[in-house]
């Protein structure tokens, strides 16, 4: 990387630290694009030189969170057939569903004023292709792994593996979407929330279920 990429990246690294400490302690809606300027000592010309909203500092700053967790989305080692039944569930449920409890504060803005729990943003993505990557390879890992289950019997072989996957990410959306904006809930609510309703969606999707 060149001085001048490097100082392109010091900048923008700035703004997005910046925004994300006053989206954090005085809110997303009361923050605007001048007090991020301020508190970052730049132009507003600078400002949109690398984001065309406050929105896209946001999206930026949970994608650069989602890289940060990574390992969280890596493939499963030594899957094995007794494993099968919960194919359609990502790894390490457990561990993720602390990481939101503990980043709540900051997840919580990024679904009241994103678009990224519904679907990631083809335009930023574009900026991301590591994570594009990451995402696919993850998907494609889970897809081979509900078709798996299928075969094996597992997985009732007459639902459609895809949707079986999709099921799933809307069910992670609503429960953890719901918990984040909802007062008063904990981290053992969170998990309490997420096991009720992945019971019934893995009764669904038994051959007898």
């Amino acid at each position: 990387m060149g001085l001048r990429e490097e100082k392109k990246r010091a900048t923008q690294q700035k703004i997005m630290q910046t925004a994300r400490q006053l989206y954090l302690s005085q809110g997303f809606e009361q923050t605007s694009i001048e007090d991020v300027t301020a508190a970052a000592g730049i132009s507003r010309m600078t400002f949109f030189n690398y984001f065309k909203s406050k929105e896209r500092v946001l999206e930026a700053l949970a994608l650069e969170w989602f890289m940060s967790h990574r390992e969280l989305f890596e493939g499963i080692e030594g899957f094995s057939a007794q494993e099968l039944e919960r194919a359609a569930v990502p790894p390490r449920l457990n561990q993720r569903l602390k990481i939101v409890a503990e980043h709540r504060s900051f997840l919580k803005l990024v679904v009241l004023h994103t678009r990224l729990f519904s679907g990631l943003d083809t335009g930023l993505m574009a900026e991301y292709s590591e994570i594009g990557e990451l995402l696919k390879s993850h998907r494609e890992a889970r897809l081979g792994r509900v078709k798996e289950a299928q075969r094996a019997g597992f997985i009732d072989a007459e639902l459609d593996s895809a949707a079986i996957c999709q099921l799933y990410d809307a069910l992670r959306n609503d429960v953890i979407g719901r918990w984040l904006v909802e007062d008063g809930g904990n981290a053992k609510s969170l998990k309490q929330n997420f096991q009720a309703s992945l019971a019934i969606f893995l009764r669904g999707l038994r051959p007898d279920g």
